[in-house]
């Protein structure tokens, strides 16, 4: 794994990642382990953080919100799954992840730069590990929204912003525009207030990480979904 030094670099890793995330309290407040979870989620995929989490004020873009319809634990589609069982399947599958599922996946449109065409693909998370815990985070961050009056309906986005201010507890999906935000109060806490960071550094980051586990450049190149020879470079 490579080793970085402050500040945040122009590759984003998960070892960076660790360190860009120093001031979240993700045990303690919900918005933090949204931010949390979609950092390991997006690093891993080699995914546009602007597809997971979509421009909003575009109205094209509406269609590439992550539900939870979309989602998949090993064989289990999450839409089979009765909605009054939803909380105990997730609490039973936090409390022992290694012997029920390896993965999850989910069901993502991407669109090819500089064209409107838009094929759906099947981003696969492992588990993760104990310093990267990508199975255990998404799972509390369901189970978090359990507890503050989610049904977990398949409409519901994966990635989720509570509307407290409301009669019964609504969610809007997370948008680019958030994650933006978010990345430039993170390099603030730690002092960079000039550093140029972009959220479309973690994809970059995500075939680091695969390159340094010694995976094929030819397999970075099917799970990032590249068409074009950049990544040779």
């Amino acid at each position: 794994m490579r080793k970085y030094q402050p500040p945040v670099g122009v590759v984003l890793g998960k070892d960076t990642l660790a360190y860009f995330n120093s001031g979240l309290r993700p045990n303690e407040t919900y918005m933090d382990l949204l931010f949390y979870t979609f950092d390991l989620i997006a690093t891993t995929v080699c995914a546009r953080t602007g597809e997971l989490a979509p421009d909003l004020s575009d109205s094209s873009q509406i269609r590439n919100i992550i539900t939870l319809d979309q989602l998949k634990f090993g064989n289990q589609s999450f839409k089979t799954i009765p909605l009054d069982e939803r909380e105990s399947y997730l609490y039973n599958l936090a409390l022992s992840p290694d012997t029920q599922v390896s993965y999850f996946q989910f069901w993502m449109n991407k669109t090819k730069q500089n064209s409107a065409f838009v094929r759906p693909f099947l981003c696969t998370c492992t588990k993760g590990s104990v310093q990267h815990p990508i199975l255990q985070s998404l799972l509390k961050l369901l189970l978090a929204r359990v507890q503050i009056g989610s049904k977990l309906e398949d409409s519901e986005p994966l990635f989720a912003i509570p509307i407290t201010n409301s009669p019964c507890t609504k969610y809007e999906p997370l948008s680019y525009a958030d994650v933006h935000r978010a990345d430039a109060e993170r390099t603030s806490h730690l002092g960079y207030t000039r550093h140029n960071f972009r959220s479309h550094l973690r994809r970059k980051g995500g075939a680091s990480d695969l390159f340094d586990a010694g995976i094929p450049k030819q397999q970075i190149k099917v799970i990032g979904h590249w068409s074009i020879g950049i990544h040779l470079h």
